[in-house]
């Protein structure tokens, strides 16, 4: 069959005509009335948006206004470049330089901090605004070597109020350029909160508490040896604090040394501690931290902290205000501190004159802590607690099919909703969970104050 004849010409498909596409702003105007710009990578290229072109006429078309800087990438895992574009850092970062005097809050990836642009000024205008800075980078990150590079940003002001330096606190080391304390770049007397996820040893740890007397939340994630610090501490204003060893030191069977800090520290407003510890655990310091700080706690929360249920039960004994408590084990720490004794003085019915933690109304614990308890013990306790105070929420994180725990699941499920008592009941694994749980946290304590508040006021 013969091929059909085709025509020499072609007559061209009429599409309809494009409305030309509106150019993607540089940033945006915040409900705090500041204007914001976050740079984003274009992970197959490694190319950056909005250009430095860009920000610069954003941020004169809104010279008036004060502003909010990201320079970061989605998530501390990601595969950034190892070495940035040089020239391409200086282009932003002598944008950002020309605006110092009205940067408010920031938030930089570390290895994208441009030295070039920096170190070349010879004098850089104060800072007179800002207000919160943030450092992110990988674990192999030396972050505290970009605090020295920054350090004229704010060198001159006495505005700053939060400081962050940021990252996984796994395969971490020491900094290789700060051969002392990693802080001594951070405006510490100026500060009211603290996150500090890199390596620091428990003497540098206690100095930046001693350098700290505003700060009201501090959390140090990344704690290891050596420990000498003989100096008492006195930290009059913090209410919130959290910390957390390295845990390289106890899988490389070195010793831990987070309880020593308890040694030199009085935190006589404390009402928020957040513990993690998976090795040397020393009770008697933690108990005569709590006799000298004389704080009254309102949230313990403990995750792999190697204790007997003794050693549990006389921190309880001495926190008789808690009302929120969560104790997470791992099965690396058996024997697990919930056992049947310590759930029974947990567990209110007439005979127990001495209930422990009356107060308590969020109560959370893990799949392991409760490894060793028959099932049905842990519902006996929380359905036990039904008075003027009594338990609202409860965070059990384990899955649904737990074999071990069926009559427990079961029975919180069953009343989940139709008590007045535990209107709150999560069973799940997951990081919502856990997201869900810590706000739910800072609702509570915020909920606490204003009846504090109000108490006072009457």
């Amino acid at each position: 069959m013969a091929r059909p004849h085709l025509p020499n010409t072609v007559k061209a498909v009429e599409r309809p005509k494009r409305a030309p596409l509106e150019p993607e702003p540089a940033g945006w105007i915040t409900p705090d009335n500041l204007i914001s710009i976050s740079i984003r990578r274009n992970k197959r290229n490694n190319t950056y948006f909005p250009s430095p072109d860009a920000i610069k006429q954003f941020f004169e078309d809104y010279s008036e206004k004060l502003i909010q800087i990201s320079f970061t990438e989605l998530s501390l895992d990601e595969k950034a470049p190892l070495f940035p574009d040089t020239a391409k850092m200086k282009e932003y970062f002598d944008v950002f330089l020309d605006v110092l005097p009205r940067w408010k809050r920031v938030t930089f990836w570390a290895p994208y901090v441009s030295r070039e642009s920096l170190f070349g000024r010879l004098q850089l205008p104060p800072a007179v605004n800002l207000e919160h800075v943030t450092l992110q980078g990988p674990s192999f990150c030396d972050i505290p070597a970009v605090t020295e590079v920054l350090l004229q940003c704010w060198r001159s002001t006495g505005s700053i109020r939060t400081f962050e330096m940021v990252q996984f606190n796994e395969d971490t080391a020491h900094s290789q350029s700060i051969l002392g304390n990693p802080c001594i770049y951070v405006p510490l007397g100026q500060l009211t909160s603290l996150r500090l996820d890199i390596k620091m040893s428990v003497e540098h740890c206690c100095e930046v508490l001693l350098l700290s007397p505003y700060l009201e939340n501090c959390s140090i994630t990344n704690v290891t040896g050596p420990d000498m610090f003989p100096r008492p501490i006195l930290t009059p204003l913090l209410e919130r604090l959290n910390l957390a060893v390295n845990y390289e030191d106890h899988a490389l069977s070195k010793p831990t040394y987070l309880c020593r800090l308890f040694d030199s520290l009085q935190a006589p407003v404390l009402h928020h501690l957040n513990i993690e510890c998976d090795d040397n655990w020393q009770n008697q310091s933690f108990l005569n931290f709590l006799r000298v700080s004389q704080c009254t706690l309102e949230a313990l929360e403990m995750f792999m902290v190697r204790m007997t249920d003794r050693e549990l039960y006389e921190i309880l004994q001495h926190t008789p205000e808690l009302r929120i408590l969560k104790i997470h084990g791992d099965t690396s720490q058996n024997p697990q501190p919930l056992t049947c004794d310590l759930m029974k003085e947990l567990t209110k019915f007439p005979q127990n004159q001495n209930l422990l933690c009356p107060s308590l109304e969020m109560f959370s614990v893990n799949d392991d802590a409760v490894e060793d308890l028959p099932d049905g013990i842990l519902s006996d306790m929380l359905l036990s607690r039904v008075s003027d105070v009594y338990v609202q929420n409860v965070w059990f994180r384990s899955s649904r099919e737990n074999p071990k725990h069926q009559i427990d699941i079961q029975r919180l499920e069953s009343v989940k909703g139709h008590l007045e008592i535990l209107q709150n009941i999560s069973i799940d694994r997951s990081r919502t969970a856990w997201e869900d749980w810590n706000k739910s946290v800072r609702q509570k304590l915020e909920e606490l104050d204003q009846r504090g508040e109000q108490s006072v006021a009457l």
